[in-house]
């Protein structure tokens, strides 16, 4: 079949090309219609590419073609699209940039290509003829935009916004070095975040030489002890300070004006902490924690819509507050929004604490019960939810949420939830967790999808004959990790902060386990380990028949470059071997932490029980020292841009517990 990919300009044959790669050129601020031609170009581009790899001989101005594919796009902003069939072809418009280039995703996935990961996808071959897809208006889901939290600056990359435009995620945290493409690619840019901390630090410096603390006694939340140093920053800070307001709205366009002034959207999140609210009478006059926040964004949008007024920013930018755990925050606002905030501004509720066993719906589980009714409490204003499929305490395990996220994004849909992110997105090593990313593109922008065809296609499309065993092999992992939360979670009582809190020796008290682990924790998380066990093994035995079938069309001489670019030309790639590898690398390490943890745990227990520990501290000793040897995935110096590789025990959260229990028995020893 011959296919020609018509685009509204004149010279677009010759041209497109070029224009599609003019981001580095464009303002894409302010000259729209220059913005508009290259995002055109680059989405037919995108077909004209991924057509040919299918065998259909496909260009921009293929003369007497059988199909011609027509891109438009209004001059505008916006994701909405319509397809639509006529005669000989298609007609795909935009109703704005995104819309021309999510039209064309949408029309390459109705052919079965498939975008896993970054540098994974999958091409059909040896088809005859195109499959339509609907033929209407496509209005996806969560339009305050769908994506992940970008912790660390570090996180740019060409492959990994390339493979997020593919599968329509549209956040993205602003990165200096990839602004260009990300804005051709239609990405809302975020910065921002837990920003107060560093800005009202009580050691920062009046220019008189005072500290933050002694020359603004009054801006730290009052509470019912003395405020000092050390605890300034537990409480949430007075938005009843009129100075104090306007010092933080200062600083937040001295930002905007510099290193965010690329962004599109700003996160200005309260303290980063579990303690409370102000209790002064003022604060107390005002509402409840979110109340207070209403206060401080009210006031944060009234400078900033100021700033844009009279020129001091070139733009405007949407601001973002959250519902934070651990104050009362978390609780939808009892007075009216203030109205300047109506239209420009959004809210996000964390669950950092949720249980992942049961379904955010659940009446039952008293975790997710208590997310609910906050969800369902919040009126008369926009929520997205900032779920934690890959928080800082899970330490990059190989964690699966298909079954909860499968009801629990359609959930967020039916609540009214307009947008999605997740903390945080791995770089690296995604192994199992490509399955969940992919699940989350699909559901948050179309909650009707068939999730579980569009599962089972993953496993076959990946793993081919191995698919049913692949599969095995996840849900083992996802049955291994279905409570997370009560084991590694920031609460104070997830048994990983038990036990890191725990001095190493004195043990006066029983291990505190929630209800989910219940007495027999220890038992549990040994069934968690021997669950990645038995899943490591199934992808052990399909990699070795992958490898003992293996053929390859060895040429008699071996190509080599002169030069690295050169030589990855010349590489053998063997897709499936190179996936198996990423999940046992992953499904080892969680194999690791969930044993390491468990014998811990374990360990505790005999000293309480006054039973010999003596079998349980060798069987740690010999895992520690292992997992001190190798390392999985890397830290990211969040603000800073800074890149550490960790070895495995020190990722997993229980190096330092290590090295004070082997100290406590050495002392012991020595007496």
């Amino acid at each position: 079949m011959k296919i020609n990919v018509i685009l509204p300009y004149e010279n677009a044959p010759q041209k497109y090309q070029v224009w599609a790669n003019d981001d580095e050129k464009i303002d894409f601020i302010n000259d729209i219609k220059s913005a508009v031609r290259c995002t055109l170009s680059y989405a037919a581009l995108e077909l004209v590419t991924y057509l040919s790899k299918m065998g259909f001989n496909t260009a921009a101005g293929n003369d007497n073609s059988d199909f011609s594919i027509t891109l438009l796009c209004d001059e505008k902003e916006g994701e909405e699209f319509e397809i639509k069939g006529c005669a000989d072809g298609i007609t795909i418009k935009g109703y704005g940039r995104a819309g021309a280039l999510y039209g064309v995703y949408e029309f390459l996935e109705a052919q079965g290509i498939r975008w896993y990961s970054p540098y994974e996808e999958y091409i059909p071959q040896n088809l005859t003829k195109l499959k339509m897809p609907e033929f209407k208006k496509y209005i996806y889901g969560m339009p305050l935009g769908r994506g992940f939290e970008f912790e660390g600056p570090l996180k740019e990359s060409i492959s990994l916004f390339t493979w997020m435009a593919r599968n329509r995620f549209n956040i993205s945290g602003v990165r200096p070095h990839t602004v260009p493409l990300q804005r051709k690619l239609c990405m809302k840019l975020k910065a921002g975040g837990h920003i107060f901390e560093a800005i009202l630090a009580p050691d920062n410096l009046t220019p008189d030489g005072k500290t933050f603390l002694e020359a603004h006694h009054n801006w730290y939340g009052k509470r019912d002890c003395e405020i000092t140093a050390e605890n300034a920053l537990s409480v949430q800070f007075c938005v009843n300070e009129p100075d104090l307001l306007d010092y933080l709205a200062d600083k937040l366009i001295d930002r905007l004006k510099s290193d965010w002034k690329e962004a599109d959207i700003v996160d200005v999140w309260t303290f980063d902490t579990w303690g409370g609210s102000c209790n002064c009478n003022a604060c107390q006059k005002t509402g409840n924690g979110m109340d207070r926040i209403y206060v401080l964004l009210s006031h944060l949008r009234k400078r900033v819509d100021e700033a844009v007024k009279c020129g001091e920013l070139h733009k405007n930018y949407n601001l973002v507050t959250d519902m934070y755990e651990g104050t009362d925050t978390i609780e939808p606002p009892l007075n009216p929004v203030p109205d300047n905030m109506l239209e420009d501004d959004y809210i996000a509720i964390a669950p950092i604490l949720r249980c992942y066993k049961h379904n955010m719906d659940d009446q039952e589980c008293a975790y997710n019960s208590f997310y609910k009714k906050q969800i369902e409490g919040v009126k008369g204003y926009k929520l997205a939810v900032c779920e934690y499929y890959n928080v800082s305490k899970f330490e990059d395990m190989p964690l699966i949420f298909t079954k909860s996220m499968i009801n629990d994004i359609v959930y967020y849909h039916n609540a009214g939830v307009k947008g999605f992110t997740y903390m945080h997105l791995p770089m690296v090593e995604w192994g199992v967790r490509c399955l969940t990313q992919y699940m989350i593109a699909n559901l948050t922008r179309n909650p009707k999808c068939d999730a579980l065809a569009l599962v089972d296609e993953y496993f076959v499309n990946m793993y081919g004959k191995y698919a049913k065993q692949a599969k095995e092999a996840y849900e083992l992992c996802e049955k291994a990790t279905e409570y997370c939360s009560s084991w590694r979670s920031w609460s104070a009582d997830s048994l990983l902060s038990t036990l890191i809190g725990w001095n190493g020796y004195t043990v006066k008290e029983p291990l505190f386990r929630d209800a989910h682990l219940g007495d027999n924790a220890a038992a549990k998380g040994f069934a968690a380990a021997d669950c990645f066990e038995q899943a490591a093994k199934i992808m052990r035995d399909i990699r070795a028949d992958v490898q003992m079938n293996l053929k390859l069309d060895v040429p008699d001489v071996i190509a080599r470059g002169v030069n690295p670019s050169q030589h990855q030309k010349f590489k053998t790639v063997i897709p499936i071997l190179n996936r198996l590898n990423d999940d046992i690398r992953g499904i080892k390490y969680g194999n690791d932490c969930f044993r390491i943890l468990a014998l811990f745990t374990e360990y505790y227990e005999c000293l309480h029980k006054g039973q010999d520990e003596t079998a349980v501290w060798n069987e740690i000793y010999e895992l520690a020292n292992k997992m001190s040897e190798y390392a999985f995935s890397v830290l990211y110096a969040h603000p800073l841009p800074e890149l550490f590789v960790v070895d495995a025990l020190a990722r997993s959260g229980v190096k330092e517990l290590f090295a004070r229990v082997l100290s406590a028995r050495n002392q012991k020893l020595k007496r």
